[in-house]
């Protein structure tokens, strides 16, 4: 082959691989879309019912997190000499 005929190929094939690299790129971003989505639907979509009202994922973690940091709080507050 010539350098000139090798040069233009690899330039050809350099194009489709470009090309494959973004249609990849985009494959990746729209999975990556669709699992964030799901995940934010799954944390705060609300699910579960107590005390007669609907709590989410994230509403359960936060009063959780309350209850230990009140917990915490009394603790630390203690007078104990």
């Amino acid at each position: 082959m010539t350098p000139r005929l090798t040069r233009w190929l690899g330039g050809a094939r350099g194009r489709i691989a470009a090309a494959d690299r973004k249609r990849q790129r985009g494959q990746a971003v729209t999975e990556y879309v669709v699992v964030i989505f799901v995940l934010a639907f799954g944390l705060f979509t609300p699910f579960f019912s107590l005390d007669g009202e609907r709590y989410s994922v994230y509403m359960m973690f936060f009063e959780a997190f309350e209850i230990y940091i009140n917990s915490f709080h009394t603790v630390i507050t203690l007078p104990i000499p």
